[in-house]
Order: structure tokens, then C-alpha cells, then sequence
């Protein structure tokens, strides 16, 4: 991987590709396993019950985490487009704006969230001896999270000005981090689950101050100016990423109402394998986003360009990449579910069972689930912000609520299993529609670089 900084319009697009996607995909996967982390060792030091209290916990602050990255999602690609239209000024301007409103709404939430802390765990929450620890999870999480929302942000637009190795070295950095202190503070402190939520919180300062020291040396395109605040230009950024906003807020509100079907129909043991399956699947799901992610820079950068032959040709890599991933993971999800399934526990058979009954439904949504998160960042990467919202609302909240109340109705058990394979089956028929209904014509990029090439002042 070469350390000069590469050429988004006109490097080939397959070297182009590797470059990105590499670090992109071992940055996320070093971040999942790093969750995953954390679930082995809660599940084997805290307990599985624990494992369940972490996957209700969730929801509680999915609708900050949602808003935030909207704000980051937004102002990245609105700025890398910019960018590929020749206008720097505009998207430094974007950058420092992006960065003020995250951190003021990482502000907001963080302070809403600590008072709101006691009242929210108690209405979420397990009841028992777990809820305390629950409550003292949620805080440290709040806590950190500007230091969260901040590194995510600078690690987007870092990469999206042609450099993606660097912010992917210190993800991994701190990743391995963030697991020393698990090991540190669940094992040998005994901290329980505050001790996984300081862990995480503390591992992400050091990402947000090595990148925002890079960029203030000047290594990048990006720098922090005089802000110029056009409430039409925020709607644009805002509007650009709410599909980010519902997919985050909808797998948060999706995940309350699973949780409640599966204590209804099974009990806690139902929330405990569906938890264990979530931190199995991690490293398939973010191997998705990070090939999705890996094609974001080239294709918001020529859409200012508007090249859209380059931009047919990323979509194309990143959508065959995802399906060849898709099919190797189902086939070990299959395989080896119960052997995996094992690592997460203290040797509980029932919950050891479930989980492999469960996963060998569940893995079948990865056909379709890696085309879906390409397209849709394929769409939030061209500024189709309502194809993109449609495809996240889809997957993310109406047909898994739909599937959710209908299937169990029909096949018992199994349905609760069935629901997410079919949401994301049948938002892969939507998304066929919607890439057919509009493509990517010459009326629109021209109208697109007309925009992007205007002064923000």
C-alpha cells in the first residue's frame, strides 16, 4: 500500500480499490473483534445474563449515535464532492462545520443521557441484581462519547483526502488497546460490565487526539477555518445523511421489539443466544461496511468530478466483492455455529444449542445483506439521499417489524429466526427498483457539479 496520498479521479479504479479497502477492512474487523472481545469476556466473566443486559442496554443510546453519524455522514460526502469539484475552500468549510455540530450534539446528548440514565435503564432494563451494573454501564459510554463521534468522523475525512493506511494503523492501535483494557479491568480488576464500557470509552481518546493532531499539522486538504453557517447547506448534509440516522435509530428500536418477543415466546435465554449471535455475525457485518466504506471516497469524489463511468466501475467492485465475502461466511456460520457459539459461554448447553439453531437461519441474510449495504452507501455516496433512507428504513425498521409479527404467526419459532433474512431479501428487490427507476444520468451530475462548485461564502 503506498503512502503517497492517491489520486480518487485518476487512479485505476481496481488498485484504487485494494488500497482503500484493505485498511478499511482491517480496521473494521479489528474494531469487531475488539467487541467481540468484550463479549467473551463478559459472557465468561460476567455471565450471559450480562451478555442480554449489553443487547437491551443498546437501543438507549442508538438514537444518539444515529444523529451523530447523520451530521459526520453528511458533511463527508458533501465535502469529498466538493473536493472533486475543485472547490477546497467549500470543503474546509464543510469540514469545520461538520465538526462543531457533532460535537455539539455529542454534547447534548451525552448530558440528556447522564440525567435521563436512571429512568431509561429501569424502563430497558433486566430487573434484579443486574439492573445497577446496567445503569453504571450506560454512563462511562456517555461519557466518552465526543471522543467517540470524533474519531469517527476525522477517520471518514482523513480517508476521503486519498489516506487511508494511516487512519487505519491507529484504529487498530486502538482496538488492541481497548482489549488490553478489557482484559485489565473485566478479568483482573473484576469490574464487570463498567469495566467493558471504560475500556471501550478510554480506547477511543486515542484515535480523536492522533488524528486531530494530524490534521492540524496540515497533512491533509482538510483544515479548520472560519466557519460560514448556510442553514440550506446543513439541510443538504443533514437530509444527505439521514439514511445513516434511520439505520441506526432502527436497528436500536428493532432490537427493543425482538428482545421483547423473544422474553415473550422463550425468556431471557432468547435474548442471551440472540446477543451471542449478534457479536458472532460482527465480523462479517463490518467487513460489509468497510468494502462499502472503502468505494465511499472514490465515489462522492467523482461525482464532483462527474466521471460516471468511475463511479459505475467502484459500485461494480465493491458489490462483487461483498457477495463472494457473503457466501464464505454463511458457509462457516453453518458449519462451525455451535463451535463458535461455545467461545461465549461457561459451557451452558441450552444456550449453546439455541444459538446454533438460530444461526443456521439467521447467516442465510448475508446473500443479501452485503449487496444492501453497498448500494445504500452507493446511494448516500451520489447525494440519493431518499433511495438511501428507503433502502435503511426498509432493512433497518418496516420489513423487519412487518416479518417480526407475521412470521412467528406462521412458523412459531422459527419465524422470530426468518425475520431478518426476509427484510433483507425483500429490500434487495427494492433496491433493484430504485437503482432502476433512477439511474445516474448527465442531467443530474451536471446539476450536481454546478452546486459543489459554488462559493460558500
Amino acid at each position: 500500500m503506498p503512502k503517497e496520498k492517491i489520486d480518487l479521479g485518476k487512479s485505476p479504479v481496481v488498485k484504487t480499490f485494494i488500497n482503500y479497502a484493505i485498511p478499511s477492512v482491517l480496521g473494521m474487523v479489528t474494531l469487531s473483534l475488539a467487541g467481540i472481545v468484550d463479549g467473551l469476556f463478559i459472557g465468561r466473566y460476567v455471565g450471559t445474563d450480562a451478555l442480554a443486559g449489553v443487547s437491551i442496554v443498546y437501543p438507549i443510546t442508538s438514537l444518539a449515535i444515529g444523529f451523530a453519524i447523520m451530521i459526520g455522514t453528511g458533511g463527508t460526502t458533501t465535502a469529498s464532492a466538493e473536493i472533486g469539484a475543485g472547490n477546497i475552500a467549500a470543503a474546509r468549510n464543510t469540514f469545520t462545520v461538520t465538526s462543531i455540530l457533532v460535537t455539539v450534539a455529542a454534547t447534548l446528548f451525552m448530558i440528556l443521557g447522564i440525567i435521563f440514565a436512571a429512568p431509561l435503564s429501569e424502563f430497558f432494563g433486566i430487573k434484579g441484581g443486574l439492573e445497577d451494573e446496567i445503569r453504571t454501564y450506560m454512563t462511562p459510554l456517555l461519557l466518552f462519547f465526543i471522543p467517540f463521534m470524533h474519531a469517527w468522523i476525522l477517520d471518514v475525512f482523513i480517508r476521503n483526502d486519498g489516506r487511508p493506511v494511516f487512519p487505519s494503523i491507529t484504529l487498530v492501535i486502538s482496538s488492541v488497546i481497548n482489549i488490553i483494557l478489557d482484559y485489565l479491568f473485566i478479568v483482573r480488576f473484576g469490574w464487570g460490565l463498567r469495566g467493558a464500557a471504560f475500556a471501550t470509552g478510554l480506547s477511543q481518546i486515542v484515535p480523536m487526539v492522533v488524528f486531530w493532531i494530524y490534521i492540524c499539522r496540515g497533512n491533509t486538504s482538510y483544515k479548520l477555518v472560519r466557519p460560514v453557517f448556510k442553514s440550506r447547506k446543513i439541510a443538504h448534509m443533514l437530509y444527505n445523511g439521514v439514511s445513516e440516522f434511520i439505520n441506526e435509530f432502527s436497528v436500536g428500536l428493532s432490537t427493543i421489539l425482538f428482545n421483547m418477543a423473544l422474553i415473550t415466546r422463550i425468556g431471557s435465554i432468547g435474548v442471551a443466544s440472540y446477543s451471542i449471535i449478534q457479536y458472532m455475525t460482527m465480523i462479517t457485518l463490518m467487513v460489509f461496511f468497510g468494502i462499502a466504506q472503502a468505494v465511499q471516497p472514490g465515489l462522492s469524489y467523482n461525482l464532483g468530478v462527474g466521471d460516471r463511468d468511475r463511479i459505475r466501475a467502484f459500485k461494480r467492485i465493491a458489490l462483487q466483492t461483498n457477495i463472494v465475502i457473503s457466501v464464505l461466511s454463511l458457509s462457516i456460520l453453518v458449519l462451525f455455529s455451535e463451535s463458535i457459539a461455545s467461545l461465549f459461554t461457561r459451557g451452558d448447553a441450552d444456550v449453546i444449542a439455541l444459538t446454533s439453531q438460530i444461526t443456521k437461519y439467521y447467516s442465510w441474510s448475508f446473500l443479501p445483506m452485503g449487496m444492501n449495504i453497498t448500494i445504500s452507501m452507493y446511494f448516500t455516496s451520489i447525494h440519493y439521499a431518499r433511495e438511501s433512507a428507503i433502502t435503511a428504513l426498509s432493512r433497518s425498521f418496516v420489513l423487519f417489524v412487518f416479518f417480526l409479527y407475521t412470521l412467528p404467526l406462521i412458523f412459531g419459532d422459527i419465524g422470530l429466526w426468518l425475520t431478518v433474512p426476509l427484510a433483507e431479501l425483500v429490500t434487495l428487490g427494492i433496491v433493484a427498483v430504485l437503482s432502476l427507476r433512477r439511474p445516474l444520468d448527465d442531467a443530474y451530475l451536471k446539476k450536481t457539479i454546478n452546486r459543489l462548485q459554488e462559493s460558500h461564502e
